[in-house]
């Protein structure tokens, strides 16, 4: 999950990710999300994942939802495998997530916004089981913090 970033962020994010991996991404409507999902946004992030699936040479194609709010995602995500990364995680990801996690057939990171995410929306993630961890120093742009946490995880279970 990418949580909405200032629009001269987005593509950047999202050419990132795929480059990275990702097999599916959920914009995320998050409180403090300064920029809004617009009519036309899915048909854009969509563009941008081929145009970046096709310069990284992947045979995949990562799937891209509409965008969810936070009541939204607890609902989808309620029993999943899922990361939050926040600067207040007391475990590192480094520290958490290792080569077991390889049989997980889903694991979601869930990545704020510029803002922060609202100390109400770590409390409604933990509640459904969520690991809320941290990258360490330094804290990232929400544009990058996505593809540094796909590449933690793609190293931490083996996959790469």
């Amino acid at each position: 999950m990418q949580a909405l970033p200032k629009s001269d962020r987005v593509k950047e994010a999202i050419e990132l990710v795929v480059e990275a991996g990702v097999d599916c991404i959920i914009p995320w409507a998050a409180s403090r999300s300064i920029s809004k999902w617009q009519e036309d946004s899915l048909a854009k992030w969509q563009s941008t994942v081929l145009a970046a699936t096709k310069q990284s040479r992947r045979y995949f194609i990562a799937q891209v939802e509409s965008a969810h709010s936070t009541k939204d995602l607890i609902g989808k995500l309620s029993g999943r495998q899922i990361v939050v990364l926040h600067e207040s995680g007391i475990n590192r990801i480094s520290e958490v997530v290792n080569t077991s996690w390889a049989e997980y057939e889903e694991i979601f990171l869930v990545i704020g916004p510029e803002g922060g995410i609202s100390p109400e929306e770590l409390e409604e993630f933990a509640r459904i089981g969520a690991s809320v961890l941290s990258m360490g120093e330094p804290v990232f742009r929400s544009a990058h913090a996505g593809v540094a946490a796909l590449s933690a995880v793609q190293a931490l279970i083996g996959r790469w």
